[in-house]
């Protein structure tokens, strides 16, 4: 197995092994930005299909946790591979270091 795919699969052993509501608000938005990783990487239909199950999944849950939070952030105009911590995640930095909170 070459180095990329051997990280690959230990990646999404670790996404697929914790369910999702056991997840804290900052393991739930990196978790976010690493399936990104994996579904651009995603060889097979088959497991672009579940790395896309698999976002959705973290969606539900951020919609749960905090809807106000989530739609803040899709009406920001989020890239795919971003992330939401800074409306989620008290403290949170933005991409210019500054606090987002």
């Amino acid at each position: 197995m070459a180095r990329d795919d051997h990280r690959s699969h230990l990646l999404r052993r670790a996404l697929l092994a914790e369910p999702v509501e056991g997840l804290d608000d900052v393991a739930l938005c990196r978790a976010w930005r690493r399936s990104y990783v994996l579904l651009s990487q995603a060889h097979t239909n088959g497991a672009r299909a579940e790395y896309v199950a698999l976002r959705q999944q973290y969606l539900d849950e951020m919609e749960r946790r905090n809807a106000a939070a989530l739609q803040s952030w899709l009406r920001s105009g989020p890239r795919a591979a971003g992330g939401p911590e800074r409306y989620f995640v008290p403290g949170a930095k933005r991409s210019d270091g500054t606090s987002a909170g």
